[in-house]
């Protein structure tokens, strides 16, 4: 009993922090994505849930430095970008 107390604290240091390291955008977001933070998704913090669903809601108006940054700090995945990218020839034609 005396090892499950420190096994479940630590456990729940891991998960708090896995939750704070999830939190962090990287000031290369920041740089990248600035126009569209202004443009669509201002009223939300910066780094926030409201912030995430904001921008997956306005996926396809980001721009491609956006999302590039936005995948090399595991915000978006490759697959979306795929997605996006099929959707943005398809309106193109």
């Amino acid at each position: 009993m005396q090892i499950f107390v420190p096994v479940t604290l630590m456990l729940a240091v891991v998960a708090v922090s896995a939750t704070t390291a999830d939190a962090v955008i990287t000031e290369r977001v920041k740089t990248a994505c600035r126009s569209e933070y202004y443009a669509f998704c201002s009223a939300h913090a910066v780094p926030s849930d409201g912030l995430r669903s904001c921008m997956r809601g306005v996926q396809d108006q980001l721009s491609p430095g956006c999302l590039k940054e936005l995948v090399a700090a595991g915000e978006v995945s490759k697959e979306e970008v795929r997605k996006y990218s099929a959707r943005q020839v398809k309106s193109q034609r």
